[in-house]
């Protein structure tokens, strides 16, 4: 038996060192093994909680601020935003600011829509559950909804102040750009008598410059040209008469109507004179007498054919009608006179030689005929 303890004490000698480096090795390793991982777990879940925590102190921060600026009343809000657009807009941009606030209150589909844009969930979670978690859910979720669209009405009124300032912009560039536009005045159109008159205006320069062939050109070409062309027609016959173009004159005369104005029926006269047919000069002028006071020359070559053709009697009583219209013209005088004498009356007719030699406005033709008269009538009355 002591043999047999002492090889088992050997046996267990010569193995003690190897067991004692394996059980070492064992505890050792055991150490590393299970000490390491207990640590960083601690380490990890440390980290996290702390993590956690700044993230739900930056929550709550987020959240006291969103209620402090969400926290006035739609009231308050909408009392602002009017005073904005009052500034800004006349009535007509405050109605429709007000519409575009009410229609988005009422809808609060458009309100979620912005909120899901406004606020992330993450804000959002944690506040509508402590809101829910609370005594009075209905309240708290009433704040929620009417908060949140104090964001939608800003946005939106800021959207309409914004569009409203630009156009009022706009308008004062464009009332800017008008009243610093140059004003351009349109040449006012040339009536058709405005220039039938400057065409005989500027004939009658020309001819009275010597002209002629270029005044009857321009003149032609204006009547075959214009429909309004009486004072054009009316030059263009008394100077065809003056340089006794009687063929022309009477052309001119068959496509004009002689009864528009005194002038016409005179020059028509005139041709028929020239043209020898005395009576229907006479009828010419006789047919529409004009009143004496505005066409006096008239009546003066009414007068003047009476007496050239035989009818002195009619030829005294105009030329007493003209003396009494004006009695300072000596050419009518002498015409009253010559009348008279021709009718025989020599003494009416001797008074009126004299009135006309006082006036100095005779021809001296005209003034040496008469001296011959008046000798003649003194004779004859002597006897």
């Amino acid at each position: 038996m002591s043999v047999i303890n002492d090889m088992l004490r050997d046996l267990e000698q010569r193995k003690a060192p190897d067991r004692r480096e394996l059980d070492t090795a064992s505890v050792n390793g055991s150490l590393i093994e299970v000490k390491s991982p207990v640590v960083k777990k601690h380490l990890i879940s440390l980290i996290v909680l702390l993590l956690t925590v700044s993230v739900g102190g930056g929550v709550l921060l987020l959240r006291d601020n969103a209620i402090t600026i969400t926290s006035v009343s739609n009231q308050a809000l909408l009392t602002k935003v009017e005073s904005a657009a009052t500034k800004i807009e006349p009535a007509a941009n405050q109605s429709v600011v007000n519409e575009s606030i009410e229609a988005q209150v009422v809808k609060p589909e458009v309100v979620v829509k912005v909120l899901e844009k406004k606020i992330e969930p993450a804000t959002l979670q944690p506040k509508t559950k402590a809101l829910v978690s609370g005594d009075k859910p209905a309240i708290a979720k009433t704040q929620v909804t009417t908060a949140q669209p104090s964001y939608v009405v800003e946005e939106k009124s800021s959207k309409t102040m914004s569009a409203s300032i630009a156009k009022s912009t706009q308008q004062a560039t464009k009332s800017e750009v008008l009243s610093t536009k140059p004003v351009v005045r349109r040449k006012s159109e040339v009536s058709p008598q405005k220039r039938d008159q400057n065409m005989a205006n500027l004939s009658r320069k020309l001819f009275k410059a010597g002209e002629s062939r270029k005044a009857y050109r321009l003149l032609y070409d204006f009547l075959a040209s214009h429909t309004i062309d009486q004072e054009s027609r009316t030059v263009l016959i008394r100077y065809l008469l003056q340089d006794e173009r009687i063929a022309e004159a009477g052309d001119v005369l068959v496509t004009t109507q002689v009864d528009q104005t005194p002038e016409l029926r005179q020059l028509k006269a005139r041709w028929y004179v020239a043209q020898g047919e005395h009576n229907l000069a006479l009828y010419t002028l006789r047919e529409r007498l004009p009143e004496l006071h505005s066409y006096p020359e008239y009546y003066a070559l009414l007068a003047a054919y009476y007496q050239r053709f035989g009818f002195s009697a009619k030829a005294a009583e105009t030329y007493a009608s003209l003396l009494e219209y004006d009695n300072e013209s000596a050419n009518w005088w002498a015409g009253l006179a010559i009348a008279l004498d021709s009718s025989k009356k020599y003494k009416d007719a001797v008074n009126a030689y004299k009135q006309a030699l006082e006036i100095p406005d005779l021809s001296p033709e005209l003034i040496e005929y008469i001296e011959n008269r008046l000798s003649l009538l003194t004779v004859a009355a002597s006897r």
